[in-house]
């Protein structure tokens, strides 16, 4: 397994679905879109180096993407890079 350094210029992206609960009336995620699910421990994030925006999104009808940049360390998240861009 390859490892990547991800360093605070790292644009992350995180998939929402384009639901009110997680969608602003702007447009921007709420902060329910940023919270795991019941079953979850963690969020799951694409590393933008690594993949494109349409991998990242998946199907853009029923999702948006959100990008941030990686400068807090103690995001506490595990990142996985996608496998193709």
């Amino acid at each position: 397994m390859t490892f990547y350094n991800i360093t605070a210029a790292d644009e992350l992206g995180r998939r929402i679905p384009k639901v009110p609960s997680h969608l602003k009336s702007d447009g921007r995620p709420s902060s329910a879109a940023f919270k795991p699910k019941p079953n979850e421990d963690g969020l799951s994030v694409e590393i933008m180096a690594l993949c494109s925006p349409d991998f990242a999104v998946r199907d853009s009808t029923k999702n948006a993407l959100a990008l941030f940049f990686c400068t807090n360390r103690n995001l506490r998240m595990s990142l996985r890079p996608c496998t193709r861009k």
